[in-house]
């Protein structure tokens, strides 16, 4: 065998071939080791042991005593009593650390603490001899117990030469505080952290102490109270108790007037005793009898003889709401002959708490003002948003002592790429989310980032984990995201966004809120900013409860006459509960034909919006709106969202004039106020085509199985490497990359209870267009007729005036008009008709002065406008124009 193959490099690695010697050796060298590694720590523990009990044992030998007072205090002196506790350190070390760089920067680091003690000893305990820098005299001295021995002595000594003493006391100290630091991994920025966070802690725990002790206190009071109450009405009672009983008592009363919820029915008013006006009092409550309290009544002086046999006690408890001297309030105690009556009891219920005063007209029961004249005042109804009570509260408990596991997964992060020669080191805190935690580490310079990315699975196998996705570079930053999943996953929910100051202050009624990103942070974006999404990603991976966020965001922030909603769900099981909302146009439409209707509509009602704008001379409708509220005869548009749960299904029905629909809608709805949210659980080509694709540019990207499927909907991989169950890819119109966020989690019962809340106490806006739902059932017709069909139907529709046209004429012409210029391959694309047919529609319109004549190759030129072509088609012109008036007209 050669001999460079029997050669070993230091690390035992071969340096050439593999033969069977080469391997043998290896072995033998790595068993040799591991039986060293195990062996010297006992050895260890055995010197220690030894010279702990020489300290003890004055006689220890011949060879024991001479090693102690003669080698060992003159190499150490005092610092010899720390050197069993440093031994014992260094044995567990090698016996804990299996990893060989790491062993052997801790035993290094122990030693070095060792001779800053050494050093330290010598400092204090020299005296006179600080600044000597002889090693015998040292050595001698240690033999004494004085100093720091040999070894001490003589660095100690040097840097009180150069330094002072004073100065080299400091700078033994900062050496001590940056070894610690060094093992404990540790700066001073984290220490200072730690016992901020310390002191932050034991605050929260006393104040959930305090308040526990509170809860206590008022929970006992209340037992106290409700034992009290419950006693029975024989038992004795104390005065203070009786005195007590009435203030509370009196209290409901006046709470129960207040509120208008309970007026006394005068059960007891034919044993009500006549009381002078001059003695009445504000507090006095007819509805209490004596037996509610055992306190003894006051006397009361008797009726005069002019007063009527059984008159009742007249209420006043505010001066100004009735005056008993005035003569028609002397007048209108006719008031109180039928007491069972509502209305008369809700009057004087009024007058009680201090508003007008009554009058009355004689024998009128009537609830009127002075002179009889009824006032109706009309209440105007105000939009019910619903209560963030009926959202689920978060209660989940946030771990705030995580900082230990992070700093620990960092550091296999950075030993993982060490052993595969990636060089990286810690480029800020870690970062922890819902889901995942993102690490930041900075490459070596010279590093290459693919070399990271390449190493995925060699870090997934590392941590024991999978859904390893790393980021190559973080945008912004010169650092590699490595987001690991955590060993707990934690649910964000849609209360604690929506609760947020953040969504509350949001300027734009279209604020969503969407989730959190990978550092807990909350994330919301403005729909009219998108200005349209796609939401994409396989079965069961959070997809649904991502668009039932948005559409509860919306809820949230905008009433009905600001924002409309046309749900279109071909699954019938995901929009069914939101039936009934007032944000609705229509109904839920679960047909696919009637939903490709619905985009036809919307397509016709963004180019009726465009007609408004251009009307009022504004560019979109903010300013529309704006002119709107000066301007009372202008009505306000309303923003239309359309949500499309299931795309698919759609495209399989009418692929051609669905794909057409959300293609215009796409392009130019914005300006419109109308916006589409589509979603789709099979994001392949043929579904997401190039056409929808180019005109959404904000994509929400859930879990797909595959990249190709990822790069459909985001144009690049990574969607396949989430981890499911809401976590997705948010890439905005303007990103440079996706944003990672956990979405928001909102359930069914939560939304049954926000449309329940909002139906019951809006039901004046509640009601469909139907208007809106016979036109999309037209356009629903319309869409899915094949050919034959549509030339019918559009015959039916009306001719051309004067004669038999081609009932598809105008259609030409209309596209004609639309494109500036006509020709026979145009209107057979567009139209989908044959050549000859297509022929005869361009000479028809060249007969009628619509299109110029025939030019070689090019196109023919459009002579009308679109005015004049609506007035000919709306009969506003009784002849066709001649083509010597479409040259002037040119």
């Amino acid at each position: 065998m050669p001999a460079k193959q029997q050669k070993y490099k230091v690390t035992g690695k071969p340096s050439g071939g593999r033969g069977h010697v080469g391997k043998d050796a290896f072995k033998k060298e790595s068993e040799t080791a591991q039986i060293l590694r195990q062996f010297i720590p006992f050895v260890l523990f055995i010197v220690a042991l030894l010279l702990t009990l020489s300290f003890f044992i004055k006689d220890f030998g011949a060879i024991g005593n001479f090693l102690r007072d003669k080698v060992f205090f003159g190499i150490f002196s005092v610092s010899l009593y720390f050197v069993p506790v440093f031994l014992v350190v260094i044995g567990w070390i090698m016996i804990a650390e299996r990893d060989l760089r790491a062993r052997r920067k801790k035993v290094v680091c122990c030693i070095a603490a060792f001779l800053l003690v050494d050093v330290l000893c010598h400092l204090l305990f020299a005296g006179d001899a600080v600044r000597s820098i002889d090693p015998f005299r040292h050595y001698m001295r240690g033999l004494d117990r004085v100093g720091g021995g040999f070894i001490g002595g003589f660095i100690g000594g040097l840097l009180a030469v150069c330094f002072h003493p004073v100065g080299a006391f400091i700078i033994v100290a900062a050496l001590a505080a940056l070894l610690v630091m060094l093992v404990m991994r540790k700066t001073p920025e984290d220490a200072l952290t730690s016992l901020t966070q310390k002191i932050s802690d034991g605050r929260e725990r006393r104040a959930a102490l305090r308040e526990e002790r509170e809860i206590s206190r008022r929970q006992a009071e209340a037992s106290r109270e409700k034992a009290r109450i419950a006693a029975p009405k024989g038992a004795p009672r104390t005065e203070a108790d009786a005195i007590a009983e009435e203030e509370r008592r009196f209290a409901e009363q006046i709470a129960a007037f207040a509120d208008e919820k309970e007026y006394g029915e005068y059960d007891n008013y034919d044993n009500c005793e006549y009381v002078d006006p001059a003695d009445r009092r504000t507090e006095f409550d007819p509805t209490i009898t004596d037996e509610d309290f055992p306190v003894e009544p006051k006397k009361t002086e008797e009726a005069p003889a002019d007063a009527p046999a059984g008159a009742p006690i007249a209420l006043e408890p505010v001066a100004t709401a009735y005056d008993p001297d005035a003569e028609d309030a002397k007048s209108d105690i006719s008031v109180f002959d039928d007491p069972d009556d509502e209305a008369v009891l809700d009057r004087l219920s009024k007058i009680y708490l201090g508003g007008d005063t009554l009058e009355v007209e004689e024998h009128d029961l009537d609830p009127t003002l002075s002179g009889g004249e009824v006032i109706d005042i009309p209440e105007e109804h105000a939009y019910v948003f619903p209560e963030i009570d009926l959202l689920t509260e978060d209660r989940a408990k946030k771990d705030t002592n995580y900082k230990r596991e992070l700093e620990t997964k960092e550091a296999m992060l950075i030993q993982t790429l060490e052993k595969f020669n990636v060089h990286t080191e810690s480029a800020g805190t870690p970062q922890k989310g819902p889901t995942v935690t993102r690490y930041e580490l900075r490459p070596a310079p010279g590093t290459r980032v693919r070399a990271i990315v390449n190493l995925v699975d060699d870090i997934a196998l590392s941590l024991a984990t999978g859904g390893i996705r790393i980021e190559a570079p973080i945008p912004g930053k010169s650092a590699v995201g490595i987001e690991v999943p955590n060993d707990e996953r934690s649910i964000v929910r849609l209360r604690t966004l929506i609760d947020s100051d953040k969504f509350r202050e949001a300027d734009s009624i279209l604020t969503v809120a969407l989730g959190e990103d990978v550092a807990g942070a909350p994330v919301f974006f403005d729909l009219a900013k998108m200005p349209h999404l796609l939401v994409a990603g396989a079965t069961n991976m959070g997809k649904s409860v991502c668009v039932n966020c948005m559409i509860v965001s919306l809820l949230y922030r905008a009433r009905p006459d600001e924002v409309q909603f046309i749900l279109i769900d071909p699954k019938r099981v995901e929009f069914n509960i939101y039936e009934g909302l007032p944000q609705l146009i229509v109904p839920v439409v679960t047909d696919p034909k009637k939903a490709a209707g619905a985009l036809s509509w919307a397509v016709n009602e963004m180019e009726r919006r465009f007609g408004l704008l251009e009307d009022a001379k504004v560019r979109n409708i903010a300013g529309y709106n704006e002119l709107a509220a000066i301007d009372a005869e202008i009505k306000p548009l309303p923003r239309i969202v359309i949500i499309i749960d299931e795309l698919a299904d759609l495209m399989a029905t009418a692929p051609d004039s669905v794909e057409s629909s959300i293609a215009r809608l796409a392009a130019k709805a914005r300006a419109a106020g109308m916006h589409l949210i589509i979603g789709t659980q099979r994001p392949s080509v043929d579904v997401i085509t190039g056409t929808i694709k180019n005109n959404i540019p904000s994509r929400i990207a859930c879990t797909v199985a595959s990249q190709i499927d990822s790069r459909t909907i985001i144009d690049m991989p990574g969607a396949e490497k989430l981890l499911g169950k809401g976590d997705i890819l948010f890439n905005p119109v303007g990103a440079m990359k996706p944003i990672r966020v956990q979405g928001a989690f909102v359930d069914e019962p939560e939304i049954l209870k926000i449309v329940s809340c909002i139906i019951d106490n809006n039901k004046e806006e509640s009601g469909y267009d139907n208007d809106v739902i016979n036109e999309i059932e037209t356009e629903a017709v319309r869409c899915t007729a094949n050919k034959r069909e549509l030339a019918a139907m559009d015959a039916s529709a009306g001719a051309a005036p004067g004669g038999d046209e081609d009932p598809m004429f105008w259609r030409a012409v209309e596209l004609a008009v639309d494109s500036g210029k006509i020709s026979t391959s145009l209107i057979q694309r567009k139209c989908s008709l044959g050549f000859s047919r297509s022929a005869k529609l361009i000479d028809r319109m060249e007969e009628m002065g619509f299109v110029s004549a025939p030019d070689g190759q090019k196109p023919r030129q459009v002579l009308i406008t679109r005015e004049r072509l609506q007035e000919i088609k709306m009969g506003a012109s009784a002849e066709a124009p001649s083509a010597d008036d479409g040259n002037e007209m040119l």
